[in-house]
């Protein structure tokens, strides 16, 4: 394939910065790394504050962490956000799971 003028498209810096972020968010958490990911969902949630897919896997990771209400609340903004979108109902399922199943810290 021969590069042309159309894949030499400037890009913004918070576009380059949004899709490094992701790079390494997606790493850590191959490597369920989790509090390391969490840095990089806070760091684009900063930049992106209403970004639904990133407060979903924000999400993820406080399921992962056992921060069972926190994780609950930022599902709940995704399904708010995207109704319509297939994973609103695996998180609803997800939502009563982790309500069936609290965390009890003495």
């Amino acid at each position: 394939m021969k590069l042309n003028q159309t894949h030499l498209e400037e890009a913004k810096n918070s576009d380059v910065l949004m899709k490094w972020i992701a790079v390494l968010k997606s790493t850590f958490l191959r490597e369920e790394r989790y509090l390391d990911a969490l840095k990089f969902i806070n760091i684009a949630l900063t930049l992106e504050p209403e970004d639904a897919f990133e407060v979903r896997d924000r999400g993820y990771i406080y399921q992962q962490l056992d921060c069972n209400s926190m994780a609950i609340n930022d599902y709940n903004f995704f399904i708010e956000k995207y109704p319509e979108d297939p994973a609103s109902e695996l998180l609803k399922v997800q939502i009563k799971a982790l309500n069936d199943n609290k965390v009890v810290i003495h």
